[in-house]
């Protein structure tokens, strides 16, 4: 089983793409069907580009967060920290998605 990485609140997942291939894309260097997309009703690259980073935005913006204040026993946050610190996860990351999976 891979270990999960995070980079700030983003979770780090492998990628298919070669860094050759990321950089074109980052770059708009490589046209979109080199690397396997298909032009739908006559989209050019730019436009499939535009609505990639759409679909990005919209996802970043879900999300926002906004900060809260709770009181906690000092040996829950201590435990949390632990077990946190255990699955290598910063600590208000791993709180963050207790709270989320509790929500449902």
């Amino acid at each position: 089983m891979k270990k999960k990485q995070y980079f700030g609140e983003f979770e780090v997942v492998d990628d298919d793409f070669s860094k050759e291939e990321l950089e074109a894309i980052e770059n708009d260097t490589t046209p979109c069907e080199t690397l396997g997309y298909f032009k739908a009703n006559g989209e050019t690259t730019d436009e499939i580009l535009n609505d990639l980073r759409k679909q990005i935005k919209e996802r970043l913006d879900e999300r926002k967060k906004k900060m809260y204040s709770f009181r906690l026993k000092i040996s829950t946050v201590d435990k949390l920290k632990q077990k946190a610190k255990k699955e290598n996860v910063p600590y208000q990351t791993y709180v963050n998605a207790i709270l989320e999976a509790a929500a449902g």
